[in-house]
C-alpha cells in the first residue's frame, strides 16, 4: 500500500477532528437533557419531602386512628358470596316485613381502588310498590351509618290509576373493609384452637394421699370402710386414746342418789360395762 501524501495525511485529520467534535456535542447534549430531568426529580422529591414534614407527618397519628377505628367498626366480608347475597337478602327481606314484594337487582361489587379507594362497594337496586307508609318504612330500615350503608339514588312514581300507591326505585350501597381477607386471616390465626388432652393426661387417677387414704373427695368408699373397720374394733381394750375418751365420758356421771348407802362419801358410780363381784349370801360363821 502506498504511503499517504502529506495534503491527505492533514485532510484525514481534519475529518477525524470534526467527526470527534459531533459525537461529543450529541453526547453533551444527552448528558444536558438526562441532568436536567435529574435535577427536576431531585427538586419534585424535595418538595414532596417538605411538604410530608409540614402537613403529612403531624397527622399520621391521627391517621392511624382513623386506619384503627375503620378496622374495628367497617363490616368485613368472608367470601365473594356474602359480598353478593348479604346485602341483597337484607334489602328483600327489610321490603316483606312492610308487606311489600320488591324486584331486585344485584350489580357485581366495585373493587376498583381508583373508583372506590376507601371500601369494597356491595350494591344492590330494588324496585317496589305499594303505600307511602310502608315505602318511607322500608327506606328508614335500610340506612344505618353503623354499618356503613346508605341509599345512594332514590326515585318514586306516583300510579296514575290510584294516587295512594307510590313506585319507588332505589339504589342501596354497603361499604365494606378494603381489607377484609387481611383481617379475617389474622383474626384466625389469633385464635389458636383448643389442643386435645394428651394421652399421658387423659383418664389419669388422682394419687393416693399419705396413710393410704385416697386424695381425692370422689373417693368415699374406702372412707365408709375405715369407719366401718374403726366401729367394729371399739372394745373395753381398745387404744389408750379411745380408753380415755370413754373414761372421762363416764367419769362425768352423776354421784349415787341420796339415800344410798355411799351418800355422803363422795363415790361415784363404777363406770358402766364394769364387772363386779357380788357379795356372798348367807355368810358362814368362821368355827
Amino acid at each position: 500500500m502506498a504511503a499517504l501524501k502529506s495534503s491527505e495525511k492533514r485532510l484525514l485529520t481534519l475529518f477525524g477532528f470534526v467527526a470527534f467534535i459531533i459525537v461529543n456535542v450529541f453526547v453533551f447534549r444527552y448528558i444536558t437533557a438526562h441532568k436536567i430531568e435529574a435535577e427536576t426529580a431531585i427538586t419534585t422529591s424535595e418538595q414532596k419531602l417538605a411538604d410530608y414534614e409540614a402537613f403529612v407527618k403531624p397527622e399520621l397519628p391521627v391517621a392511624r386512628g382513623k386506619r384503627q377505628w375503620l378496622d374495628a367498626t367497617q363490616p368485613v366480608f368472608t367470601s365473594e358470596d356474602m359480598l353478593l347475597t348479604q346485602l341483597f337478602n337484607i334489602v328483600q327481606n327489610a321490603a316483606r316485613l312492610q308487606g311489600l314484594e320488591p324486584v331486585m337487582n344485584t350489580d357485581p361489587p366495585v373493587r376498583d381502588p381508583a373508583a372506590s379507594p376507601y371500601a369494597i362497594k356491595a350494591i344492590v337496586k330494588a324496585e317496589a310498590k305499594g303505600e307511602i307508609g310502608a315505602l318511607i318504612n322500608w327506606v328508614l330500615s335500610l340506612m344505618d351509618n353503623s354499618q356503613f350503608r346508605a341509599i345512594t339514588k332514590m326515585d318514586v312514581k306516583a300510579d296514575a290509576k290510584d294516587a295512594a300507591q307510590l313506585t319507588l326505585n332505589l339504589t342501596v350501597e354497603q361499604w365494606y373493609n378494603p381489607r377484609s381477607e387481611q383481617l379475617v386471616a389474622a383474626s384466625e390465626s389469633a385464635t389458636p384452637a383448643a389442643a386435645p388432652p394428651s394421652s399421658a393426661t387423659r383418664d389419669v387417677p388422682p394419687a393416693p394421699a399419705p396413710g393410704g387414704e385416697s386424695a381425692s373427695a370422689g373417693s368415699g368408699a374406702d372412707a365408709i370402710l375405715d369407719a366401718i373397720g374403726a366401729t367394729s374394733n371399739a372394745s373395753p381394750a381398745a387404744p389408750a386414746a379411745a380408753g380415755e375418751s370413754a373414761t372421762s365420758a363416764e367419769n362425768s356421771e352423776p354421784p349415787t342418789p341420796s339415800g344410798g348407802p355411799n351418800e355422803g362419801r363422795g363415790v361415784v358410780a363404777p363406770p358402766s360395762g364394769a364387772v363386779l363381784a357380788a357379795p356372798p349370801t348367807n355368810p358362814q360363821p368362821q368355827a
